[in-house]
């Protein structure tokens, strides 16, 4: 039977509270509580998405930037309630476990420099569209080194380890998606994506088929593919 686990990487803490009582504090401007209300509060309780992390970071780089006069408290509230926003969304376990995996030189000893480098440029201010890129090299990395595994704790964890890199492409997507890029790069961020869905086991037939269609038509001229 499949039984509950109340391990730490199966449960979340929930920032609803939180970002609730940030909203009505009475150190902070009435504009920003009004932004936080409309921007987060509400939109979590409604349909809480990845997007809300991309929301919550640029307003944690506002608040804490060399100029912003807040007070101490509501900055250290809201980086707690960043915190638990990205554990809510697997955004930390996803490290741990992908560290672990490389203490351990799994799923194969070749996956130790595409783990490296994808937590390397999880880390650092790269564009999303090449955290993105490093991320589906890692599951393409990850769905070839399963192939050899057999059924065990090894599996389990690569496996784990892939889900979370899954849910954390819907992260890296949101941010892509709230940035102007070039239809280049635009088409082959569709590229990628659809890359991962086949990863997923998502329509893999029909997301194979799609996927050369992109890799073509973003090779194409920019105004014949605006056109299209």
């Amino acid at each position: 039977p499949l039984l509950p686990s109340y391990r730490s990487q199966f449960t979340a803490s929930v920032p609803l509270t939180r970002i609730r009582d940030i909203a009505h504090r009475n150190d902070i401007p009435h504009e920003l509580k009004q932004e936080i209300k409309h921007t987060l509060q509400n939109k979590l309780h409604r349909s809480a998405g990845p997007e809300d992390l991309v929301t919550t970071e640029n307003l944690l780089n506002r608040i804490t930037a060399p100029e912003a006069q807040y007070s101490g408290g509501f900055v250290s509230e809201f980086q707690i309630f960043y915190r638990e926003l990205r554990e809510f969304f697997n955004a930390t376990d996803l490290d741990e476990n992908l560290k672990e995996l490389m203490e351990k030189r799994e799923p194969r000893k070749s996956s130790f420099p595409v783990l490296k480098e994808f937590l390397d440029l999880k880390r650092a201010e790269v564009k999303e569209i090449v955290q993105f890129e490093a991320l589906v090299n890692l599951r393409r990395e990850i769905s070839d080194a399963m192939k050899e595994l057999e059924p065990g704790e090894v599996m389990q964890r690569v496996r784990l380890a892939d889900v979370q890199l899954e849910k954390f492409s819907f992260v890296l997507l949101a941010g892509i998606n709230n940035t102007t890029l070039k239809w280049a790069t635009t088409l082959h961020a569709m590229s990628l994506a659809m890359e991962s869905i086949k990863l997923s086991g998502i329509q893999s037939v029909e997301a194979g088929s799609i996927l050369p269609e992109l890799k073509h038509v973003s090779k194409s001229d920019p105004l014949r593919v605006k056109a299209s």
